[in-house]
């Protein structure tokens, strides 16, 4: 008989087709639904405290949602309200460019001829608030769907759970168990090294771009700290914009450029990346350093953006499965040696109930040992 036969078969192998269809149909708000699922794996132990406590659900799911708003505006904004308050100075910049740029150093003379530098520079700047305009609303709506699902998740939580556990039968709960602990552990690292590699980014940068002599430092340090969160440019952009407009600015100079090239990439640039990322890395998240580096690059360079969560998020998981595998050779259970005694206690405690009340012994020990005065003592 075909294998279709087997109803649970017959199932899965539907579940796999409309996956594939459903992945297909969503691809463009993928990353938008993984994206809130990290949040709302992050909010989650929250959730939980806040009803045990005696707020009601939707109140607490409206209050969380709030909570991953601002995040979302906090990461945002700073760059936005920058730019529109140095906005006349930045149009300023543009519109003077000169033609040409006489550049002096150790006592030869180069001449950098921008002038057809210049349409091109402007016309790629007009093209990105064109885009930009264009994005706003398909932005808007996924942000939308964004706080939506996180809304929607966290005020029901249990309804996936329960449909998946009943799905299952109960050693597979167990190693689901096992991947959702690992998953939120992992989350909780990597969101921490981000937001604080963001925030160590502008405490280096500010003393930086200070001593270097820009009256603005806040601002730069901010949107520093803010493009740490860009992947693969990161604030080493700003550094490099700088030292463009050293150099192109009016009596500017290849000393300074090059100082401040130096300087901001070595401490703006490349200390918080490779140095204090993986050690946030190694402590909160509990990954090694070598094996955070390759699925952080190979997700950003992957998958884009999203590739800062998803690449490390997806290594953590194959290590997971990695131990699974080890703890089940030996007919050891499965998720014991992660579950540790959390899973035990789980397994001594389901056995199954006799009608009378009592549980039934295990088919090891069930029978008493022989004792030769036994009988004796019965029919005395």
């Amino acid at each position: 008989m075909s294998f279709l036969s087997d109803r649970r078969t017959r199932l899965a192998v539907t579940l796999l087709a409309v996956s594939v269809v459903t992945l297909y149909v969503i691809w463009q708000v993928v990353w938008t639904v993984f994206f809130a699922l990290t949040f709302v794996y992050v909010l989650y132990p929250t959730r939980e405290e806040l009803v045990h406590r005696g707020m009601h659900p939707r109140v607490v799911a409206g209050v969380l949602t709030s909570v991953a708003f601002a995040s979302v505006l906090a990461l945002f904004s700073p760059v936005v309200i920058v730019l529109y308050q140095r906005r006349d100075a930045i149009v300023e910049f543009v519109r003077d460019i000169p033609p040409q740029i006489d550049l002096s150093v150790a006592g030869f003379t180069y001449v950098l001829d921008l002038q057809a530098l210049v349409p091109v520079v402007r016309s790629t700047l007009s093209s990105l608030a064109v885009a930009a305009t264009s994005a706003a609303p398909i932005i808007a709506m996924k942000l939308f769907l964004f706080l939506f699902l996180v809304y929607a998740i966290l005020y029901r939580p249990g309804g996936v759970r329960a449909v998946v556990f009943r799905a299952v039968e109960s050693d597979v709960q167990e190693e689901l168990t096992v991947y959702h602990e690992r998953v939120r552990d992992t989350l909780y690292g990597l969101y921490f090294v981000q937001a604080a590699t963001g925030g160590l980014t502008f405490i280096v940068a500010l003393p930086v771009f200070a001593l270097l002599g820009y009256s603005a430092f806040f601002s730069l340090a901010v949107i520093a700290g803010v493009f740490q969160f860009v992947p693969v440019i990161g604030p080493s952009v700003v550094v490099i914009a700088l030292a463009a407009v050293e150099v192109a600015a009016p009596g500017g100079s290849v000393v300074q450029a090059g100082v401040v090239l130096v300087i901001g990439l070595v401490l703006i640039g490349f200390v918080p990346d490779a140095v204090l990322r993986p050690r946030l890395a190694q402590y909160s998240a509990g990954m090694p350093a070598s094996l955070y580096f390759v699925g952080f690059l190979g997700g950003v360079f992957t998958v884009g953006p999203v590739g800062i969560i998803a690449g490390p998020l997806v290594l953590s998981i194959l290590v997971a499965t990695v131990e699974l595998i080890a703890d089940g050779v030996g007919d050891t259970p499965a998720g014991v040696g992660t579950v540790d005694a959390d899973v035990s206690a789980e397994l001594d405690d389901s056995e199954v109930s006799k009608p009378g009340g009592g549980t039934e012994a295990s088919s090891e020990g069930s029978n008493p040992p022989d004792d030769p005065n036994r009988d004796g003592a019965i029919k005395e």
